[in-house]
């Protein structure tokens, strides 16, 4: 451990006069000038604070404010004084505060002596404890009597956290009695901040409404310090979980609504939903979340009924019924098609909305229904999410051609309400208006990626209204009736997808001749669609890449249990020939594609097409390097098609890796993955094709290269191959450059070095140590210089210490190959760096068992004093350690 630094005498060249004119100065400065002029006198804290207090007499609140330079320079003072002195300054301030009363000054001094009570160690000082407890109340009620409404509040936030600290690490029981019979009077309890925090302190729960929202809308909001709106609205984010737990479900309604119109008029709800969030997560159910939603519903509505005049709020209330949030128990009051009727009846009219313009939409109406899609809502209780279903539908169709973004979250919330309800049957025409108008917007819109979000929306949907009924259980079908067209369009497509994702399968499989013409039906939409995709032409592919992807993965849609079943019965030979020939383009890289049709495509290929074929098409005839290649570029994951292919194939792989004479990072990620699968039927071959690539790198250095030597060492480790393959890394390590100031270079030889002492150990002790200790010397050398140069970032540094201290600790471990030799690594690489002091209290360890002048006798003579300098430091770095 280090010594402590040296306390330096504070200059002697600032009187208290020449400190107040400078701390009147910096109060008049902005925070850059104010923090310059306080560094001119650092040192002189007390006679900072008693210049402040002089200036503070002479200037108002509304002049001049602790800015964040002071208040700095404040909490550190305060933090450090003693409990005479901080006894003494809350006196002062004290006085100053009565002295003042009716004043333009006492604000600053309320703020001094909040600022004193909340650094200092008041709950370590009794008798400063116990002289703000009999005085502050005095302070709190001289302030509300002499109008100081904002003031008084401040202060009275302070004491009642300060009562609450000393409730709860005290155990005074009194702290509730203090609060109720010396500080708040009749005329305080009425007033709705006071309320607010009386109710903190009660230990009992209250059903009635404590404070209104009007009395809140009616707090003044004047300047920052002592705005009653901003401390109201810092409260309640702050002890939000106590106000759950002592508050009624209608005050809760009140405080939130309080909170949101209170952002929107600060043009900052993105920040309160935040912090509503972050303390919502100290309540163990949802309430919260469901008191949000709804007051943002009620506010959203009255910006829709100001933008459409002919928007009725009225007919949405009638889902209301269903919703308790007082018991949060699903009630029995209303019957299943009484709210599929309510349902039905709000959705016929959202539907006959005319949708807005992007001119009539406010921000308002933006950021609310952003902080709505932001809830979870799916973890709502069931009998709640109809409602929030029905408005997500709203907010979706006023979105639709105006805001991309949210009307893609609207989606994903209708997505995930769908799935939380079991059953709500609706009319089969609202459902092809609701899926016509969205379809329009398929067709229409140039922004590509909504395909999917709108058939997962109207997948959950359609679901909603299966039933056990044949003509129930594909309750889509009938959407599809309307395209008679020969051509791939998105809107076909994306109701192909619709009716796979919510038809019943299993319910239809269970009998296949009662169900066969509904089963025909489908078999033939998915023939008619397939044979719409042109996919001999590159250009007809590339356009409609979104539909390619719907087509091959509504499939998935399907439960497991009957897929292969359905797979063969609605896919005949021409269908597969198609699929396979489809797939086979992509794959192969002879289309244009982006990363999710390619894994759309790869997945199908590898899952479906051996079962569709029965066997006579296999991965090999569609892989090879170029289609790898191509699979790796995109980012898609092949580590289980290559466990697939055959050992011929991997072979012929390899002989192309070889053949190739530029060395490419996909070669060489094709190479580590082929050694990742534990391939045991071509472990020659990857050794082989490891030392050509080595052969060709010749000292070059490739992130993938040391990449795969890691991994190799890894796989072989305590194998036949062991010996050679750490051969091999080392003696490609043993001609490569390391450069101290390249951190990826430095920390992949780490890595290859850590995992050549984790798994090959043997191989490494006993035919290559003396390789190994030259390899730990350059890579030491090269953290050091990494070090000196400063040119890192700090996290970087502490990865390349962390690894060099992995790999001393794997030395040690193995200590007796190396006590020979561990005098000439110290020798190389013997430093005065703070970062390497433990890597070389390890490399001591290992030989003389912490006597200096053993191991120093085996040094050359000029490392050798500078050793025994050294060893003081390792004597200190081994009580850190132990």
């Amino acid at each position: 451990m280090k010594p402590p630094p040296t306390k330096k005498a504070r200059p002697a060249v600032h009187t208290a006069d020449s400190v107040r004119q400078i701390v009147a100065q910096a109060m008049l400065s902005d925070d850059a000038a104010c923090a310059t002029l306080l560094e001119s006198v650092v040192g002189f804290e007390k006679e900072i604070l008693d210049g402040l207090i002089v200036v503070l007499k002479t200037f108002s609140a509304s002049k001049v404010t602790l800015n964040d330079p002071i208040t700095k320079v404040l909490r550190k003072y305060f933090a450090l004084i003693g409990v005479e002195t901080a006894t003494e300054r809350y006196k002062q301030f004290h006085d100053c505060i009565l002295n003042n009363l009716g004043t333009e000054y006492v604000s600053n001094f309320v703020s001094m002596i909040c600022c004193l009570l909340r650094f200092c160690n008041i709950l370590r000082y009794d008798k400063l404890r116990q002289e703000v407890v009999s005085s502050f109340p005095t302070v709190i009620r001289m302030l509300w009597k002499n109008n100081s409404r904002g003031e008084a509040c401040s202060s009275a936030r302070l004491f009642v956290e300060l009562l609450l600290c000393m409730e709860c690490y005290h155990g005074q029981e009194y702290c509730s009695d203090i609060w109720f019979e010396r500080v708040l009077t009749k005329e305080m309890e009425r007033f709705p901040f006071f309320a607010a925090v009386s109710a903190i302190m009660s230990s009992r729960e209250r059903n009635e409404e404590i404070v209104s929202l009007s009395s809140l809308q009616e707090l003044n909001d004047g300047h920052e310090h002592v705005s009653l709106r901003l401390q109201m609205n810092d409260l309640l984010l702050s002890h939000l979980s106590s106000f759950c737990s002592r508050c009624s479900v209608e005050q809760m309604r009140t405080f939130v609504e309080f909170l949101l119109r209170h952002s929107l008029a600060e043009n900052s709800l993105a920040k309160v939903m935040e912090k509503l969030r972050d303390s919502s997560k100290a309540i163990t159910n949802n309430v919260m979340d469901l008191l949000i939603a709804d007051t943002i519903i009620n506010l959203s509505v009255e910006q829709i009924s100001a933008m459409n005049k002919e928007f009725d709020p009225s007919i949405f209330s009638s889902l209301d019924t269903s919703c308790n949030i007082h018991t949060l128990e699903q009630q029995q009051t209303s019957h299943s098609d009484e709210i599929s009727k309510k349902f039905g009846a709000c959705l016929s009219r959202i539907l006959k909305m005319k949708p807005p313009s992007r001119k009539e939409v406010t921000e308002i109406l933006d950021s609310l229904v952003s902080a709505y899609c932001s809830l979870p809502l799916h973890l709502a209780p069931p009998h709640f999410m109809p409602k929030y279903l029905i408005f997500s539908i709203l907010f979706s169709n006023i979105f639709q051609s105006i805001g991309n973004k949210i009307f893609a979250s609207c989606l994903g919330v209708i997505e995930k309400l769908t799935r939380g309800i079991r059953i709500l049957p609706l009319k089969t025409a609202l459902l092809r208006k609701l899926c016509d108008s969205w379809l329009v917007f398929v067709e229409e819109s140039s922004v590509s990626g909504f395909c999917r979000d709108i058939a997962n929306a109207l997948s959950g949907i359609f679901a909603l209204s299966r039933s056990d009924t044949a003509s129930k259980l594909c309750p889509a079908l009938d959407i599809l009736e309307n395209f008679n067209q020969e051509t791939c369009s998105r809107s076909k497509t994306v109701s192909l997808y619709i009716l796979f994702a919510s038809t019943d399968w299993e319910k239809l499989a269970e009998d296949k001749k009662e169900n066969a013409a509904v089963l025909e039906k489908i078999r033939s939409h998915y023939a008619s669609m397939l044979s719409s995709v042109n996919w001999k032409d590159s250009e007809s592919m590339q356009c409609c890449s979104e539909q390619c992807s719907l087509i091959l993965s509504c499939w998935d849609s399907v439960p497991r249990s009957v897929r292969p079943v359905l797979m063969k019965s609605l896919i005949n030979r021409k269908d597969v020939k198609i699929l396979r020939k489809l797939t086979t383009r992509i794959i192969e890289g002879k289309v244009e594609a982006g990363k999710i049709l390619m894994k759309e495509a790869f997945d199908f290929h590898l899952k479906y097409i051996p079962l569709l074929s029965e066997g006579q098409h296999s991965l090999d005839d569609v892989l090879d390097y170029n289609s790898l290649v191509i699979m790796l570029r995109a980012g898609i994951s092949v580590d289980v098609a290559l466990t697939q292919m055959s050992t011929e194939k991997v072979k012929d792989i390899l002989s192309l890796c070889l053949s190739n004479e530029k060395v490419a990072d996909e070669m060489l990620n094709l190479v580590e993955l082929l050694i990742s699968s534990k391939l045991k039927d071509v472990e020659d071959e990857l050794l082989v094709s490891l030392s050509v690539i080595y052969e060709k790198c010749a000292g070059e250095y490739h992130a993938k290269l040391l990449s795969a030597a890691a991994q190799a060492l890894e796989m072989y480790g305590h194998t036949e191959k062991e010996r050679d393959v750490v051969s091999l890394c080392f003696s490609m390590l043993s001609v490569l450059k390391i450069i101290g100031s390249n951190f990826d270079r430095i920390r992949s030889v780490q890595r290859v070095l850590d995992s050549a002492m984790r798994y090959a150990h043997p191989s490494v002790n006993n035919d290559q140590c003396s390789v190994f200790a030259q390899l730990f010397i350059k890579v030491f050398k090269a953290v050091q210089e990494f070090i000196t140069s400063g040119i890192g970032k700090a996290e970087e540094v502490d990865e390349l210490v962390h690894g060099l201290n992995s790999i001393a600790h794997a030395l040690t471990l193995h200590k007796i190959y190396y006590t020979r030799i561990v005098g000439t690594i110290i020798s190389a690489v013997i430093c005065q760096v703070n970062e390497l002091e433990f890597v070389m209290y390890k490399l001591h360890s290992i030989s003389d068992k912490h006597n200096a002048s053993m191991l120093a006798t085996n040094l050359p003579p000029s490392e050798r004093l500078q050793y025994k300098r050294l060893f003081s430091t390792l004597k200190r770095s081994k009580k850190l350690v132990t």
